[in-house]
């Protein structure tokens, strides 16, 4: 039985007009270029009403069929190189070669981020249609509000001690996307948003390349983005990212914007953060300043580097060039090195020889006498390598007041030196991804054994529990064991309606399946294209008994038969594809074998 939905909030409401909810109207217009409400992607997704138009697309609310869940529907739609002729996107005349460019980044971009559903801190990429000359990107959808709408509600800033835990996840995630190419380049307090339950999440990522008649980026959030983002040739980076999140922290800690990035190139008069506002950690304000610095060479150069200055006090801000303590009225600091080169200069050449030479020859008198000493030989206990180890890590190092000496003595092979035991504090991993865990320095401070298991409540590849206590302290080196969900253990097949080959069987393999792929004949469905899946489409699996699955692609019409007269006689191929129950449909210039999911009752 189909039920009726507003269109402005995938809400059920019967015969109501307007939205109760919502307050949306079925005779409200679509804006001009929009998809009109109730079209139908992929004989699965309804539109809904649009919820912002960008310099590359337009995002509207959506409801998929299948799962009877809302979902946000981006589309790649630049109303400033195509128009919309019927169904169709067509790009305007001479901008063909432009537009095709930037749908192509537009697919890469969010393919990419579909390969990174698994951080909680993006919103999650479903799949991709290509159809109608565009792309269209199926997106999860919650309710939120934005950065800016909750500073408002909350005096318009922050302290750290709030601010801190809702930036940490946030900032692991984008270090993880950084590790995979992907840069947002326009985090702002209105890209971030903040769910029902509290978690932050970045969101409206865009291709770049859309300029103003101005000379600047089209989508340029004014005091967040980073100076190289004002011109053309400047490269970008993970430092691009760090600087425009280290300007958010500003704001949100100070309920100050910073000034634009082009103005602070000609007068940087940007206040400390700790001289601003009086509670700011100075290890925060000095890690925050460091990640806003407008030479890029100067910056922190990714997120990680942010991470530990600010979470970790490990960042030392680069040091300026002093001035002499002794200088006077009557002497400028810069001739005293011109005044000592030229006292050098006028050194006779054997003089100059003579202290080139000294500090070596006295070194090698010191070497000969250590050699000659009669108790000296090698050490039989060298120092250990725990005494040598890096400053710049994600952990704190805690070292015992006692030296203590080895009982083993020789059988030890330590000293009393390389007695001290480097400890380590532990930090709280679960629910964190085990691929960020890998990367960070964590993995240089443990022997981290994982073992995996099935979760309905943990996904696929994040930390469910830890053998060693959070806040606790372990010695460098001690085993860490980690056990990792595998996912869900009774996974439902997806549809493959809308998607090629090789990203169907991405999908099949992000939810844990073992993926076959059997070609076989078809009158009905073109070559490359796929029949179907064994088990079918809908088919609830339980992975712990078995987490195979066969995709079977279409190899066109058997050359056999082509020259043939068509019998109604069926062939092994179509029964093989209609076995499952499925009829094979056209939509949007795809082929598909989903059921029709009553689009038509979303009103």
């Amino acid at each position: 039985m189909s039920v009726r939905r507003c269109l402005g909030c995938m809400r059920p409401i019967g015969e109501e007009d307007p939205c109760p909810y919502c307050g949306y109207s079925k005779n409200d217009p679509a804006p001009v270029n929009a998809l009109p409400p109730k079209t139908v992607l992929s004989n699965t997704y309804v539109v809904g009403k649009v919820l912002d138009m960008g310099q590359d697309g337009i995002s509207y609310i959506g409801f998929d069929g299948y799962s009877q869940k809302p979902v946000l529907i981006r589309e790649f739609m630049p109303q400033s190189l195509a128009q919309r002729q019927g169904s169709q996107v067509m790009p305007l005349e001479g901008q063909e070669a432009m537009y095709k460019a930037l749908l192509s980044d537009f697919e890469e971009l969010y393919t990419a981020l579909s390969n990174l559903k698994q951080l909680p801190s993006l919103r999650r990429v479903e799949r991709l249609i290509l159809a109608n000359n565009t792309c269209y990107v199926i997106c999860e959808y919650f309710d939120c509000i934005t950065l800016s709408q909750y500073l408002q509600e909350n005096a318009g800033e922050l302290d750290w001690e709030m601010a801190a835990p809702m930036f940490r996840r946030l900032m692991e995630d984008i270090s993880v996307m950084h590790q995979h190419g992907v840069l947002h380049r326009g985090i702002s307090p209105d890209s971030l948003v903040l769910t029902a339950n509290g978690e932050m999440k970045l969101t409206h990522f865009t291709v770049s390349g859309f300029w103003g008649e101005n000379g600047r980026p089209a989508q340029l959030a004014e005091g967040y983005a980073a100076p190289e983002q004002y011109s053309k040739t400047a490269p970008h980076g993970e430092w691009t990212d760090v600087y425009s999140l280290c300007a958010v922290l500003y704001k949100v800690l100070s309920g100050t914007m910073p000034p634009a990035a082009d103005t602070r190139t000609v007068n940087d008069n940007l206040i400390p953060l700790n001289q601003l506002v009086e509670g700011v950690p100075p290890v925060v304000s000095q890690g925050i300043m460091a990640g806003l610095m407008v030479d890029q060479q100067l910056r922190l150069r990714s997120m990680r580097q942010l991470i530990q200055a600010v979470y970790y006090a490990t960042y030392e801000a680069p040091v300026s060039v002093p001035q002499t303590e002794e200088t006077t009225g009557e002497y400028v600091p810069g001739p005293q090195p011109e005044k000592k080169k030229n006292w050098f200069v006028r050194l006779p050449v054997w003089a100059k020889v003579l202290l080139i030479c000294l500090p070596f020859v006295v070194l090698v008198i010191v070497l000969l006498w250590v050699l000659m000493m009669p108790d000296y030989g090698p050490s039989e206990q060298p120092y250990s390598s725990l005494n040598s180890s890096s400053t710049s890590q994600i952990v704190s190092t805690v070292s015992p007041s006692g030296s203590g000496t080895s009982s083993g003595g020789e059988e030890s092979g330590t000293s009393s030196a390389g007695s001290d035991t480097v400890m380590i504090r532990v930090d709280d991993l679960r629910s964190h991804q085990l691929e960020a865990v890998m990367n960070s320095d964590i993995a240089q401070q443990f022997n981290i054994v994982t073992t995996e298991e099935y979760s309905n409540t943990i996904e696929n590849g994040f930390i469910i529990s830890q053998s060693l206590e959070p806040g606790t302290v372990a010695a460098q080196g001690s085993t860490l064991e980690l056990v990792v969900s595998k996912g869900k253990q009774n996974v439902i097949v997806p549809s493959y309606s809308g998607y090629s080959l090789n990203s169907y069987i991405n999908e099949l393999e992000n939810l844990g399946f073992t993926v076959t792929v059997e070609q076989q004949y078809s009158d009905t469905v073109t070559s490359g294209s796929i029949i179907g899946t064994n088990p079918a489409v809908g088919t609830s699996v339980d992975r712990s008994v078995s987490s195979a699955i066969t995709v079977y692609q279409s190899l066109g019409r058997d050359p056999a038969t082509i020259s043939s007269t068509p019998t109604s006689s069926s062939t092994p191929e179509s029964s093989s594809s209609t076995s499952s129950g499925e009829e094979p449909t056209s939509s949007g210039g795809e082929t598909t074998t989903e059921p029709d999911p009553e689009p038509g009752a979303a009103d």
